[in-house]
């Protein structure tokens, strides 16, 4: 539902060589202090001195901030993502964004790159208060991915393995939530060889 970052984007370019734009990214290349990082991590890049680990290009959280991992929250957060979704479908953005998924499957197909359709874990508070109809068309979408470009979906939404610890806030992995899930991926995958 939402528009490519142009962030992710340059760290998709430079740590991984995919290129979908064509873009040259001399800026970001010349500064990644000044054209990449938000203002917040790059002061957090200066403050730290060179503690804060970046691991291809990102940030991670180190622990839960318990603070943020409350059903209040979960539900907040869900109702502003539903507000964008919203909008996402009446401006037309969510038209161009699976346009725009579609030309990414093709291209990775093209270079011989096997595309898999995930979803990651997220918190109690935050999946127990997604709006069914929106779970429903998005499920009707992945499973008409499926059927065109046959590719695997491998949903973690609700994984139960996963605990409070696991993660940062209702809807992102701390550091060993991610190494947790990405083990639980590289399984998974290896599973549906």
């Amino acid at each position: 539902y939402w528009g490519f970052s142009k962030d992710r984007d340059f760290f998709y370019y430079h740590y991984y060589g995919i290129n979908i734009r064509n873009k040259s990214y001399f800026k970001e290349n010349f500064s990644y202090f000044f054209y990449v990082y938000s203002p917040k991590t790059s002061v957090e890049i200066l403050m730290n001195n060179n503690k804060l680990k970046l691991v291809d290009g990102w940030t991670g959280y180190d622990s839960t901030n318990y603070s943020l991992l409350t059903e209040k929250l979960g539900k907040k957060r869900v109702e502003s993502f539903n507000a964008d979704i919203k909008n996402s479908r009446q401006t037309k953005e969510h038209e161009y964004i699976c346009s725009e998924l579609e030309l990414l499957i093709d291209f990775l197909k093209q270079k011989e790159i096997i595309p898999i359709l995930i979803t990651v874990p997220c918190y109690k508070y935050y999946t127990v208060n997604l709006d069914s109809n929106i779970l429903e068309s998005n499920l009707q979408y992945i499973n008409k991915l499926k059927e065109k470009y046959n590719l695997v979906y491998l949903n973690s939404l609700n994984d139960t393995s996963f605990n409070a610890s696991d993660f940062y806030n209702n809807d992102h992995l701390n550091k060993y939530g991610a190494e947790k899930y990405s083990k639980k991926l590289e399984s998974m995958i290896n599973q549906n060889k």
